[in-house]
């Protein structure tokens, strides 16, 4: 039974168990459902019967994949034992045994650490650390985690291979680009089942990833069988050597180091020289990204291989490229709004919708919102939905006068962009009719694409929770969800008085320099303050220790408690969690992170420190790939006692820019988004459809489960 599909059930909320059902409860079938019960699982009575069914090795497979997914047998030994005890430490003492330090050996007297640092008598009392207060190298290593603590509090279904091909399915023909955690299901999937024959691919990035993943594996004919332009294959082969289908422009990345073999070079080649397609059209196709091409062309050796095997295209193709003997549609636009000739530059935009998306409010502004919208609407049945979300999600904040925005960057960064300096020359009234008049032509888009479905006789419950939620479109994240899928908005109610944060980094690499910072911002009225590894010890909030060297091959950890009620009595109003690489420009691969909770109090070895209990977590994610130096993962909101997931990669090692109008600022960022629930809305007023208030009452029942399926709220966007 292949691990790698329990995975997957698992961030379903079911076991892989395509066996038969069976009645009598094995040892170590009792073991599974002990197993599951300390990682806080319980198991459907129909799973429960099918994994009766199965061999004892696929069910010690079962256990190895949870444990796996939650990290149990990892060290996650901090570095200050007991760490909810403060160890009377500041910041002075650090600064005083650094200074002590740059004096040769013997000169100080006190106890010789393994990593050579020397501790006075009284500067740290070392029977609270497991390292070395100063480097944070630490000395005592505990694989294994605090199991069992909470009860069970998520059931497991049951999903079979039929289940499986339709997950892949659904992903394949989502119409949106699969977040990072359908990617890694995805390639998992499409590598143990293969490729429906026929299937219809929903969107290009999709493509793209199966495409690239066959390529790696020298399955180059069927990789190439699935692109279908110039711009594909270019972004199929990025894929290949970055993980990533979006494009990055920055030639110093190691990943960026091309070099292919001469069977993948001779047969892109003699791809290139199929194409049916006009020269000039193609290289315009190419020149939004020409520098890159460059490169391509030498790596795969095209002009060789045009020569050598007398590719009669691909020689015209590429004297095209390099002559720039072409000319550009958004060149054409550029000319006519320079004259003022908008009604050419509308004309031209027509042509292609998808571009005429990416402008819109930038030529309302330019030409005028009236023309410009009567303009657009003559081709927005054109439109793929995700699109029409983007722009009723995008307009209240881009039609804002002052505020900036912002924006996420493909190698990770965040910058902000000043807001467009005609947005100001408008006043609040036309503000605000452009906002509107993006929202009704939205809601009147969907309106009409679902009574083209026709009427529907149902009942549906929709859960207040989903109006929270905004639909998943744009959102491309770096972290791969291990327990559960959750999508970006989504609101976790807090369980009991703590919210327990954990990091854990460097499973699998060798012992070196390797500093991953968890820290926590938490923000009261006109101020703020860190608990970091400079600040251990905040009002309401506990840090376990700043680790900054990682043991070999088992990994480390660190934790933050942050106590719900005396952040309250404080006058705290949010917390934000973080994670940041200190010692290198991007995140650890593979790194653990997320947050506990519990009705139970949660326990720290007075000895170890453990904190970790998989039966307690929340929410866990994992780091796929990944430009970025820091991630953003949660906010605490204290009053309501709730944690917004989000995923806000950065560049930069602390979040001095967050403050409580940054963070309100961000939170209706994702609230100005269309929700699934307003989606949901639209759906059963097109279509006929009754909503309940209750779930017993209604055929079709819309919750945080359906949500988590993202092929499932894929379907509202087809």
């Amino acid at each position: 039974m292949n691990t790698e599909l329990q995975k997957i059930a698992l961030r379903h909320n079911a076991l892989y168990l395509p066996s038969e059902e069976s009645s009598v409860m094995s040892p170590s079938a009792a073991a599974l459902v002990k197993s599951l019960a300390d990682h806080g699982y319980t198991l459907s009575e129909d799973a429960l019967h099918s994994v009766n069914a199965i061999s004892d090795n696929d069910i010690r497979n079962i256990i190895s994949a949870i444990e796996d997914i939650f990290g149990t047998r990892l060290n996650w030994a901090s570095l200050i034992k007991n760490w909810l005890r403060p160890t009377g430490e500041t910041w002075a003492d650090h600064r005083l045994g650094y200074f002590i330090n740059a004096f040769p050996k013997g000169f100080i007297n006190g106890k010789e650490l393994p990593c050579g640092h020397v501790i006075p008598p009284g500067l740290f009392d070392m029977s609270r650390y497991n390292g070395c207060p100063l480097c944070g190298t630490p000395f005592r290593y505990t694989p294994g985690a605090n199991v069992g603590g909470s009860a069970p509090s998520t059931v497991l279904g049951r999903m079979t291979d039929k289940d499986m091909k339709h997950l892949m399915r659904g992903i394949i023909e989502a119409p949106v680009p699969p977040s990072a955690t359908d990617a890694a299901s995805l390639a998992v999937l499409a590598d143990y089942y293969g490729i429906p024959a026929g299937i219809r691919f929903g969107n290009t990035e999709t493509c793209i990833m199966l495409s690239g993943e066959l390529f790696k594996k020298d399955k180059i004919q069927e990789a190439l069988d699935l692109i279908s332009d110039a711009p594909m294959l270019m972004r199929m082969l990025w894929y290949c050597n970055t993980g990533s289908v979006r494009i990055i422009k920055k030639f110093d990345n190691p990943a960026f180091h091309l070099h292919y073999n001469r069977p993948r070079c001779k047969a892109v080649a003699q791809w290139l020289d199929s194409i049916a397609t006009e020269s000039a059209s193609v290289c315009e196709q190419m020149n939004p990204n020409r520098e890159i091409w460059v490169r391509f062309i030498r790596a795969l050796r095209l002009t060789e291989y045009a020569r050598r095997l007398n590719l009669t295209y691909l020689q015209k193709l590429l004297d095209v490229f390099y002559r720039k003997a072409y000319s550009t549609w958004s060149g054409e636009i550029e000319a006519a709004e320079t004259v003022g000739d908008f009604s050419r530059s509308l004309e031209l935009l027509c042509e292609r919708p998808g571009a005429f998306t990416r402008r819109l409010f930038s030529t309302m502004l330019t030409a005028g919102a009236e023309p410009v919208l009567t303009a657009f609407r003559t081709i927005e049945d054109k439109l793929p939905p995700r699109m029409m979300c983007t722009l009723a999600g995008a307009a209240p904040l881009w039609f804002a006068a002052y505020s900036p925005r912002s924006v996420s960057l493909a190698d990770g960064r965040r910058v902000s962009i000043e807001a467009n300096p005609k947005a100001s020359t408008l006043s609040e009234q036309e503000r605000q009719e452009c906002i509107a008049a993006i929202k009704t032509m939205a809601d009147n888009y969907f309106l009409t694409r679902y009574r083209a479905k026709g009427p529907l006789d149902e009942t549906l419950f929709i859960d207040n929770e989903l109006w929270n939620i905004p639909v998943p479109v744009g959102d491309r994240g770096i972290s791969v969800s291990d327990n559960a899928i959750a999508l970006q908005g989504q609101v976790f109610n807090v369980r009991g008085d703590n919210v327990r944060l954990f990091l854990q980094w460097g499973q699998g690499l060798p012992a070196q320099h390797l500093d991953m910072d968890l820290s926590a911002k938490i923000l009261y009225d006109g101020s703020t303050e860190d608990c970091a590894y400079y600040n251990l010890y905040p009002e309401g909030a506990t840090h376990s220790g700043d680790i900054q060297h990682i043991p070999d091959n088992i990994g480390t950890a660190e934790y933050i408690e942050l106590d719900i009620p005396r952040l309250k009595a404080s006058g705290a109003h949010y917390v934000v969690f973080a994670c940041n690489a200190y010692s290198t420009d991007r995140l650890s691969p593979n790194l653990r992170v997320g947050w506990m909770d519990s009705e139970s109090p949660m326990t720290v070895n007075d000895d170890t420190g453990v904190a970790y209990d998989p039966s307690a977590v929340q929410h866990i994610v994992h780091i796929s790939a990944n430009p970025s130096r820091g991630l953003v993962f949660g906010i605490l909101d204290v009053d309501s006692r709730s944690i917004t997931w989000l995923e806000l990669p950065n560049s930069t090692q602390r979040m001095e820019q967050l403050d409580i109008a940054g963070v309100k600022a961000l939170v209706d960022k994702l609230r100005s988004k269309v929700s699934i629930g307003e989606l949901l809305e639209i759906y059963a007023k097109a279509r006929g459809c009754r909503i309940s208030s209750e779930k017993e009452d209604a055929d079709r029942i819309f919750d945080i489960r359906w949500a988590a399926d993202s092929a499932a709220v894929a379907t509202l966007l087809l």
